[in-house]
């Protein structure tokens, strides 16, 4: 059945009622119906897709670098997304500068510098144990030296850890010190194995601090996918990006068209 599916493929309940619901309501061939709902679940966050990080860096005035701050739980893979983007980046010759802000996990410092000098991208890190201190270092050095681009990592943390929670606040009040539109980009790291928890850290983190965006990681085949179809339905957040893998190259602009045909079941039995 194509509920069992659904379920299956980490939908959670509320989404799965809602898909249902459509397909009740619309009778034909199953498959172009449930192409159509889905497209329709998506459709908010369709010019997401078009999301070019190159083109954004280029367009945005030249005064302040772009800046992303990258937040999320314990293990959802924010350092190696960092990575990920340092080697696109590099691809294009921009000039990269990192905010080592993770300062609770020991090797956290070790493994971004690994990727910084793997990819050619500058870091600040060590300088202090206040995460909000060393995002304001490392911006007021990109602003100096104009780089093209700041991405801070931050601590991986419980969304009901409330004094890291509000050390994430203070930090995102510390990039508008430079300016209202600081940071450009605040992305949520999602692992897509974590399912329907998954949903939660996002609405948790969401309540806390305005995110902008997405991106799932470890979507690597076992896991199953349908979480982003509730975070898009529930919390309207565009996914900019999927993680496929460890390697460099495994970062892919997400396509709504290309998720919807990995998606759907090949049967309905």
């Amino acid at each position: 059945m194509i509920e069992d599916a659904l379920i299956q493929s980490d939908c959670g309940l509320e989404t799965t009622d809602k898909i249902l619901a459509k397909l009740h309501k619309k009778k034909g061939e199953w498959r172009p119906i449930l192409t159509e709902t889905l497209k329709a679940i998506l459709s908010p966050i369709e010019l997401s897709t078009s999301f070019n990080l190159i083109k954004e860096i280029q367009q945005h005035p030249p005064q302040f670098p772009y800046t992303i701050l990258m937040i999320g739980v314990n293990g959802a893979g924010k350092t190696t997304t960092i990575g990920k983007l340092c080697h696109l980046l590099h691809q294009h010759n921009k000039r990269t500068l990192l905010a080592s802000a993770d300062t609770f996990r020991a090797a956290a410092s070790e493994q971004l510098n690994e990727w910084a000098k793997r990819n050619h991208a500058d870091i600040i890190s060590g300088q202090s144990k206040d995460p909000s201190a060393m995002l304001y270092t490392t911006i007021e050095k990109g602003i100096s030296q104009q780089y093209d681009i700041v991405i801070a990592d931050t601590a991986g943390r419980q969304f009901n850890q409330q004094g890291l929670m509000q050390e994430l606040q203070k930090m995102h009040r510390t990039a508008q010190k430079f300016s209202p539109e600081l940071p450009h980009q605040v992305w949520i790291i999602i692992d897509a194995g974590s399912g329907q928890n998954g949903v939660h850290q996002a609405r948790a983190f969401q309540q806390a601090i305005p995110i902008t965006g997405c991106i799932v990681t470890k979507l690597d085949g076992t896991a199953k996918g349908g979480m982003i179809l509730s975070i898009v339905d529930q919390l309207q957040l565009p996914i900019y990006y999927l993680g496929t893998g460890e390697q460099a190259e495994q970062l892919l602009n997400f396509n709504v068209d290309e998720f919807i045909q990995g998606f759907i079941p090949e049967s309905n039995t």
